[in-house]
């Protein structure tokens, strides 16, 4: 459940709103994460050749991974680091993703799949990217310079 773009913790025994605060997870409670691949809508405001030839080749993707999938609807932005090397790879049907170079292999043993790398590009080189959101239909976001909270310790970058 979620109001304007903030999700709301429900209660439904009670029927009201809880702070975040309010939540016990049961003892052996798992946080559910996943992947997701952004579809890649426009480049024309990418100056990167290598993401615009990557986009005419076919699918591109920017790949996101969230520990906080309920918030899908939510999502504005996709937010990298300007001096983090990023990789476009390609999959095994051809799709292309866009991930922290770092964190290739780690992303190719989730999937499971051999993840052939292509260009490399510095995360500023995203900038004027945008695609399609993942649940609301027409509407496009953009890639974004985050801070130095995105990192490749984890994730996807």
């Amino acid at each position: 459940i979620y109001r304007s773009l903030k999700t709301e913790h429900w209660s439904p025994s009670s029927r009201t709103a809880l702070a975040e605060a309010e939540l016990e997870y049961p003892e052996g409670h798992t946080s559910r994460s996943c992947y997701v691949g952004f579809t890649v809508s426009d480049v024309s405001n990418c100056e990167c050749t290598a993401v615009k030839d990557a986009f005419t080749a076919g699918a591109l993707r920017v790949a996101i991974w969230t520990t906080t999938p309920w918030t899908l609807p939510a999502n504005r932005a996709v937010c990298v680091n300007a001096s983090l090397d990023y990789t476009i790879v390609e999959r095994p049907d051809k799709t292309k993703l866009i991930v922290a170079d770092p964190l290739v292999e780690t992303l190719a043993a989730k999937l499971e799949e051999e993840l052939t790398k292509g260009a490399t590009i510095k995360g500023e080189d995203l900038v004027g990217i945008t695609y399609e959101h993942p649940v609301e239909d027409g509407k496009v976001c953009p890639v974004l310079v985050g801070g130095d909270y995105i990192t490749a310790e984890g994730c996807t970058g």
